[in-house]
């Protein structure tokens, strides 16, 4: 059938000769524009800005063309009588519009129900709608978007482009953004299919490749950075403003996530895991001026990652990595000196305070900011450990043999470094140095700031004291000597100086933070560079492409006021988690999507009506009994005074059906993922005998193209178009599949002691596989504990095993030929003498206690070992408040993170009472029962709390502490359920909920207890 294009386009500044538009691509941006020209019949005025509406009638009815359009520019040409218009849609007219403009948190609606006492305490977000309003407001363009997130900021700053940062927050979002025939802001997701027109091959004029575009990628990786807060305790909501100032430090703190590494020893053939928690925390002092008189930074960090080499030898010599797992603390220190003390000066009153024919008399000297904030001396001081300066020393050895002076025999003596502290590099300041005449270098009137400075570096940081150690250290054999060595490499040496002249009035000024600013680094976790890693399987031939994106903003962490719980009058907060990551992964999803559906679409030209009337709109294709769906993507309009014909890049989704049972083998034009033979059976596709184009009418009668008159006051402008075909997808088969990552987690003890060969791979790493009567070069692989970890009810038949070293990469499939004592059922478990109190005492269970404590811890000795926060401990200390330390007991209660300050485990901890305790021991496992009651008196039965506590033989489990933990009758479950050291928690798994009849897993992830994983509905079912 024939497509008859004939129309006649009409305008309302003119009749039309020529003339057509298109919109922007949807790849890459968060907005479509529109822009193209217009060809109008005789000599028009026109203003730039004002409107353009243009329609066309056909077939009896006259039509809107969805756009609403202005006057970007235009040229009257007296020679041919014409004039020739530039038009595009208000977001093109605006895209160049900048201003100097900021927002804060305070302008923020949604920050508006904050109380001012609260206003400080917290890091207050702006919300991305937020900024989103504010762009659409200064945009004068009216819409209603909603956009999750919030970005963790004290301003945010527009000068970028109201249009850009627009685009910015929509693209990261995988949504786009337009105009439509009212001139109102819409947003549609690029993900978003649906019912939609359908286009048989009697509906196209043409159709042609795109011929552009990028190849799509076999891994997509998107780069993304966001900040990340830890959760504020109720304790932080107490501090009012007047008892900030009051008091005269700021201390901020900040937790790591766990850092895991490896120290290599054996000659590279043998690795130890090391695991840690790096903690940092910044003590500032303040005057009575609010000026900065010292800062000290502490940063806790685990003596391995200090000193690998001093590991390395102990492994090999000792067989034991000394003080490996000493957590050791280096220091930097600011302090500053001003020309005055704050007792010294006086702030002059506000001239308004004082009465009339009032005096003011001042006995002191006046402060003067501009004189006053800065300092005149600052010294800044970085202090390293022993432990850190021996391992840049270049000790030759930290294991030496010697003669006992007593018996002469041969003995081992051991350097061990400490982790004393010793300055290592010196930076003073002069902020106001004099000339010979002693008058001052510096100008404050003209805003000139000389400053002079000196440094001092320990004698082993410097080039000619690294040359000198290395020659001392042929003759080192001793630890004496090796004191020696590293006294002498910590000696302070002079390293020069330098001036520098600055235009800036308040250079050096260091004043007390505000309490915004103060929030956002008290609470501050680990402000997170990180990226999501995407890979796809596109059945394509030829080397691996990998394509990497940037989310241009992604949403924080927020931290907000929990109205609903907690005591009437007091403030709790609430903590949630930014959507960053799950955004980057459909970021790259969508990117993904829309670059194969580029290079797999093509372009297609047929008229207006049969297309959607938007952008980022679904279409679907029927041909040879197959149905694909597209998104429409690019579209154009081209018309004359004869004709109107549109045009569209149809990026392709994939397969939706078939609608005859003869089709078996896929089509090239609408291809599918590999496997697939058979596609499932379409949807029907609905019919319409009376179709219509978006804003439509019936030609009114008399109605003239070239003189159209009123007909645009008349024409509707966002009727939705009747198709003349249309289907409803509910289903699509892309054309490549999404490689998904799944983590399994087992830990299992295999001997194995086999025949294996070696297989060159073309990555150049080495498969080793086990193969029976193999010829080719042939070694025996030794004994070996490897670890999997697996969180399924699945049976493991093979376990993959990779052995990284600094040359070669090793992979090694071992066959699971044994059955591991050890397991780990999935599901809750009751303790096991039940939910309840128990009457008696159980055979094979002694009671160790029974009466009725509050608060008195009771110590429970260990038949065994058990690791602990890089601890060995033999027995633990059992509260009745509902929490396990080691070393010694507390009275504290409830107990928290950091309270009291020692290793623990909290087992929903709260203020009870504990009447009976019993244990059962057995070769590999110890259990602790505790009855207890809610009530700090006993209470009645309805206030019954119990637990089981298990902690089973480290070798029992591959050398690894296990323990685990069931709680029973449990009528309040706000407490804690986590293992934590003296100040912070160990474990990087979500921290459990506590609740009744529930049970948990808590494995540790090394061999010394000081980083945890705990499984939920789980528990250890061990032969005992």
């Amino acid at each position: 059938m024939a497509i008859d294009i004939r129309g006649n386009v009409f305008c309302n500044r003119g009749p039309v000769i020529r003339g057509g538009f298109s919109d922007d691509h949807i790849q890459g941006t968060g907005l479509v524009r529109t822009k193209g020209e217009l060809v109008l019949n005789g000599l028009i005025k026109l203003q730039p800005g004002s409107s353009i509406s243009l329609g066309y009638e056909k077939q009896g009815r006259v039509n809107r063309i969805p756009r609403a359009l202005r006057v970007l520019s235009s040229f009257a040409d007296p020679f041919r009588r014409e004039t020739t218009v530039s038009v595009g849609c208000k977001l093109t007219m605006l895209e160049n519009f900048r201003e100097a403009k900021k927002t804060n948190p305070a302008e923020d609606d949604a920050n508006q129900d904050v109380d001012c006492s609260e206003y400080n305490k917290i890091p207050l977000n702006i919300t991305l709608n937020h900024i989103v309003s504010t762009c659409l407001t200064k945009l004068s363009i009216s819409g209603a978007v909603s956009i999750p997130g919030s970005i963790a900021a004290d301003t945010f700053d527009f000068s970028s482009g109201y249009l850009s940062i627009l685009s910015d927050i929509l693209y990261s979002n995988s949504l786009i953004g337009y105009l439509d025939a009212n001139e109102i802001f819409t947003v549609v997701s690029v993900n978003a299919f649906g019912s939609g027109p359908v286009l048989d091959e009697d509906d196209v004029i043409d159709v042609s490749p795109v011929r552009s575009g990028d190849i799509p990628a076999n891994r997509v990786i998107v780069d993304y950075s966001y900040n990340r807060f830890k959760k504020p305790t109720d304790a932080d909501a107490n501090e009012t403003e007047d008892e900030r100032k009051k008091r005269n430090y700021e201390l901020s703190e900040l937790q790591g996530e766990l850092e895991e590494f490896y120290v290599l020893y054996n000659k590279g053939n043998s690795y130890e895991y090391f695991g840690y928690y790096p903690f940092q925390r910044t003590r500032s002092e303040y005057d009575g001026l609010d000026r900065l008189l010292s800062t000290t930074t502490t940063t806790t960090t685990i003596a391995a990652k200090l000193n690998s080499n001093y590991v390395s030898e102990m492994l090999d010599k000792t067989g034991t990595v000394g003080r490996g797992n000493d957590l050791i603390e280096h220091k930097t220190t600011l302090t500053n000196t001003y020309q005055y003390t704050a007792a010294e000066l006086v702030v002059p009153p506000d001239p308004a305070s004082l009465k009339p024919c009032t005096t003011w008399f001042n006995v002191k000297t006046t402060y003067n900011p501009d004189r006053d904030n800065a300092p005149i001396l600052s010294e800044n001081i970085q202090y390293e450990s022993h432990m850190a300066i021996a391992g840049s020393v270049n000790i030759a050895s930290y294991v030496t043999s010697g003669f006992n002076a007593v018996t002469g025999a041969v003995q081992t003596e051991i350097f061990h470094p400490g982790s004393e502290l010793a300055p290592t590099e010196v930076e003073f300041t002069n902020y106001n140095p004099v000339d010979s005449f002693n008058n001052p270098l510096s100008n404050e009137d003209e805003g000139i700031r000389v400053i002079d400075k000196k440094f001092k570096q320990s004698y082993h940081k410097t080039q000619i004291g690294q040359q000198g150690l290395a020659f001392m250290a042929k003759d080192i054999d001793t630890p004496a000597s090796n004191y020696l060595l590293l006294y002498v490499g910590s000696m302070l040496t002079d390293n020069g100086g330098g001036r520098e002249t600055t235009y800036d009035r308040l250079y050096g000024v260091q004043k007390r933070p505000s309490q915004q600013k103060i929030a956002k680094e008290k609470f501050a976790k680990d402000p997170r560079e990180s990226f999501s890693d995407l890979e796809f399987i596109i059945g394509s031939e030829g080397s691996s492409i990998t394509t990497t994106y940037s989310l241009p903003i992604a949403p924080d962490d927020e931290i907000g006021l929990n109205s609903a719980y907690g005591t009437a009058g007091a403030t709790y907060y609430l903590h949630t988690a930014s959507k960053a990551p799950e955004l980057a992964r459909e970021f790259g999803r969508t990117q993904q999507r829309l670059t194969y559906g580029h290079r797999m679409g093509f372009s297609v030209q047929t008229v207006p009506d049969k297309l959607p009337p938007y952008p980022a709109m679904g279409i679907s294709l029927r041909l040879g009994g197959i149905v694909a769906t597209y998104i429409a993507n690019a579209q154009s309009w081209s018309f004359d005074s004869n004709g109107i014909v549109a045009s569209a890049d149809f990026l392709y989704l994939g397969g939706v059906g078939a609608t005859t049972s003869a089709y078996v083998t896929p089509s090239p034009w609408a291809p599918v993922q590999d496997g697939i033979t058979a596609l499932p059976t379409a949807p029907a596709v609905t019919t319409n005998a009376s179709p219509t184009a978006a804003n439509s009418i019936t030609t009114p009668a008399g109605f003239d193209a070239n003189a159209p008159g009123s007909i645009f006051s008349t024409l509707p402008t966002n009727t939705a178009p009747v198709h003349a075909k249309t289907i409803t997808i509910t289903g699509v088969v892309p054309a490549y599949q999404e490689v998904a990552i799944h983590t399994l987690y087992v830990r299992t003890n295999l001997d194995v002691t086999r025949t294996l060969i070696f297989e060159p791979l073309p990555d150049r790493a080495i498969l080793l596989r086990t193969r029976p009567g193999a010829t080719a070069e042939q070694f025996q692989y030794p004994s070996r504990t490897t670890e999997l970890r697996l969180r399924t009810n699945a049976l493991v038949t093979q376990i993959y095993y990779e052995v990284r070293d600094a040359l070669l990469r090793t992979r090694v499939y071992y066959l699971v030929d044994r059955t591991d004592p050890f397991a780990v059922s999935s599901g809750n478990a009751l303790p096991l003498l039940g939910s309840g109190l128990t009457t008696t005492t159980p055979t094979g269970w002694t009671q160790v206690f029974s009466g009725n404590v509050d608060d008195t811890p009771l110590e429970v000795l260990l038949p065994f070992g058990f690791p602990f926060n890089g601890t060995t401990y033999t027995s633990f200390w059992l509260s009745p408040n509902g929490y396990i330390t080691f070393g010694t007991g507390s009275l504290i209660y409830p107990g928290s993170a950091t309270s009291p300050a020692l290793p623990k485990i909290l087992i929903n901890n709260s203020d009870d009472s504990m009447q009976k305790v019993l244990t059962r021991s057995t070769t590999n496992t110890f259990r602790v029962r505790v009855d207890g009651n809610t009530s700090s008196g006993g209470g009645s039965s309805a206030d019954t709390r119990t637990f089981e506590a298990a902690f089973f033989l480290p070798s029992f489990s591959n050398g690894y502490p296990v323990l685990e933990v069931r709680i029973g009758a449990s009528p309040i479950n706000t407490g804690l359920l986590n293992v934590y050291s003296a100040s912070a928690v160990l474990s990087a798994s979500v921290a459990p909920t506590p609740a009744a009849n529930s049970s948990w897993v808590f494995t540790s992830s090394n061999a010394t207890g000081t980083a945890w994983v705990i499984t939920p509905a789980a528990s250890c079912t061990p032969v005992e």
